[in-house]
């Protein structure tokens, strides 16, 4: 009897959590649909602030993760190359006016 009731009891949460967040999707929707005619009609971010409309907060969008296997591979070593004497060479140029 107890289990009936927990099991009851969690489903009937997850359903809620599940309505709940999708009535805040919506009335963000429909904040964000709001804002942005109020601007298209000609009215300024600076307006609407004044009147007691805040602009819409921007949905933070969360990246997946990749897969170990599909991360790029450290770069193998490669033959040295030095620039240096090359970077000295043309600062030199510069500084005595040789173009």
């Amino acid at each position: 009897m107890v289990e009936e009731v927990r099991a009851d009891a969690e489903r009937r949460r997850a359903e809620l959590e599940a309505e709940l967040a999708s009535l805040i999707r919506d009335a963000e929707a429909d904040d964000v649909r709001s804002f942005n005619a109020a601007i298209t009609a000609g009215w300024t971010p600076a307006e609407l602030r004044r009147i007691g409309l805040e602009e819409p907060q921007k949905a933070q969008r969360v990246r997946k993760r990749a897969k170990a296997t599909a991360r790029r591979a450290a770069p193998q070593p490669g033959p040295a190359v030095d620039d240096s004497a090359a970077a000295v060479e043309s600062s030199d140029q510069g500084m005595n006016g040789h173009e």
